[in-house]
């Protein structure tokens, strides 16, 4: 009778511990999975941080040196110091709103969301380089308009230089900072894979190593 109650007791105690251990783990590894979802978002509202602050740099730069040269120069080196003043008044305005999305952006997303803002904003920056080849070009169109009759051609030139110089700073500043980000892809695709959707509901793979 004794080795009965004995072995219940066992049995009792042996299924406690793995109800607990159902219970623990998941929460563990469900919290070391917010922490990774975290730490991606900071990293990427980081880069943007850097990202807008090179921009604006670039742009309060180019102002204040433009701005100077404007009023020394004549002909078509002052369109091309008016124009680069016009740009970068833009370029102040969106490098200072996207600096301070980045940084009051929140860390703390779930899954989903993180997916989106993380693919989001890659698709915006290859769209913005498309719009930079696109001014690059329009700058060499302008150029080519000066060499008809009767139209300032001073301007159109120096207007030209402009967008040619603009737009191939942003292509190249929007390439590097869409490849930095990409760069977070594996780190997303390895949270992701230990996820997967069921008919039953949401299924959380623990590795066992």
């Amino acid at each position: 009778m004794n080795l009965k109650n004995s072995f219940f007791n066992t049995s009792i105690v042996f299924v406690v511990c793995m109800m607990m251990f159902c219970l623990v783990f998941p929460i563990e590894a469900l919290a070391q999975q917010s922490a990774e979802l975290i730490e991606l978002n900071a990293n990427r509202n980081n880069i943007s941080q850097k990202g807008m602050f090179v921009l604006g740099s670039w742009a309060v730069g180019n102002i204040a040196y433009s701005g100077v040269m404007a009023s020394r120069t004549n002909g078509r080196d002052r369109y091309f110091h008016q124009m680069n003043v016009y740009w970068n008044l833009v370029n102040t305005a969106i490098a200072g709103f996207g600096y301070y999305g980045s940084v009051t952006a929140a860390n703390d997303l779930g899954l989903y969301e993180t997916s989106k803002e993380h693919f989001q904003i890659q698709k915006i920056l290859l769209l913005n380089a498309g719009l930079d080849l696109a001014y690059v070009a329009g700058g060499f169109y302008m150029k080519e308009r000066a060499n008809r009759p009767n139209v300032n051609q001073e301007r159109l030139r120096g207007f030209g230089d402009s967008l040619i110089l603009q737009g191939g700073f942003l292509f190249v500043f929007d390439v590097i900072l869409y490849t930095i980000h990409t760069g977070q892809n594996d780190a997303l695709k390895s949270i992701m894979s230990n996820v997967s959707v069921q008919a039953q509901g949401l299924t959380l793979n623990i590795p066992i190593y």
